[in-house]
């Protein structure tokens, strides 16, 4: 069996009992590490960690590893279970005249004729909630800040880089013959959270283009089967969960429309299928962003 196929078995206990999952304004797909008060990178991990946390009814998407409580001088909950996350390590092969050297790190940047070869390899590593240590959960509130302009910006400079033209509509789609975004004019949504949710979905499908991540696009009216149903199905979860991602990175949080097609996924699908997809759709997300590589 692969390496990554045993680690995901490994995290099946994550999510059992997912069935139930539901979503609200509380459920985020953008988690936060309160030692290094960064984000937690990818889209697997951070499903991960909102399954755990709305699961266990943990309000707040704060999260810290063993150690790193231990020199915050923080005290894990006795008895709490971790929430695991896959985290992309490497360790470095050194070779000198193609034979393969056991020489330190050190060396090897001491001498130009060592060839260094970079190898990646998955891992688990568990989390904690911070409703699970002794720390003061009020001190992590995190206050909303939607960053509208910056959101836009990302969005605009994608269609312009890949010359994805922008046409008004009375609905928003991706016309992928035409390859342009339609989209309902700004004034007529009652929020800006709304708009750049829609905004980034149509940003994610387009994508999927043949000359760009080369996704089979299912037209929503073309689809005559059960099979042409799934795939369009499937691509509508990929660009739900890169729009969210991408939107939620940017302090907005609308999961009204969102809940339909990612809750729906989420209750049927295995270990495996949620690390596909979420997978693809990261891929979705990084190309919007330029081809900025997430783990």
């Amino acid at each position: 069996m692969h390496n990554l196929d045993k680690l995901l078995e490994k995290l099946n206990e994550a999510i059992k009992d997912k069935e139930n999952l539901k979503f609200d304004y509380g459920f985020t797909f953008r988690h936060i590490n309160f030692s290094t008060k960064r984000y937690y990178q990818g889209i697997f991990n951070n499903i991960l960690l909102a399954i755990s946390a709305y699961k266990h009814k943990y309000p707040l998407p704060c999260w810290i590893g063993f150690h790193q409580a231990k020199n915050l001088k923080i005290s894990i909950l006795k008895g709490s279970k971790g929430t695991p996350i896959i985290v992309n390590k490497y360790y470095n092969i050194y070779k000198k005249n193609n034979q393969r050297v056991e020489i330190t790190e050190q060396e090897a940047l001491e001498d130009p004729t060592i060839e260094v070869i970079r190898q990646f390899y998955n891992t688990a590593e568990y989390v904690f909630n911070i409703q699970q240590t002794d720390a003061k959960p009020e001190d992590f509130l995190l206050e909303p800040n939607p960053q509208y302009d910056e959101i836009d910006k990302l969005l605009m400079d994608y269609c312009q880089r890949e010359q994805i033209e922008i046409v008004k509509g009375n609905k928003n789609s991706y016309l992928p013959k035409e390859d342009k975004i339609r989209l309902v004019d700004k004034t007529l949504y009652y929020d800006l959270d709304c708009y750049y949710s829609s905004f980034a979905h149509e940003c994610a499908h387009s994508t999927g283009a043949e000359h760009r991540l080369n996704r089979e696009l299912i037209c929503k009216g073309a689809v005559e089967d059960k099979t042409g149903i799934q795939k369009y199905s499937q691509e509508e979860v990929i660009a739900e969960l890169a729009s969210t991602f991408l939107t939620n990175e940017y302090g907005i949080e609308h999961l009204d429309y969102s809940a339909v097609y990612i809750r729906s996924f989420l209750q049927t699908a295995n270990i495996k299928e949620i690390w596909n997809i979420s997978s693809i759709a990261q891929k979705a997300a990084n190309y919007i962003k330029g081809g900025i590589y997430e783990n």
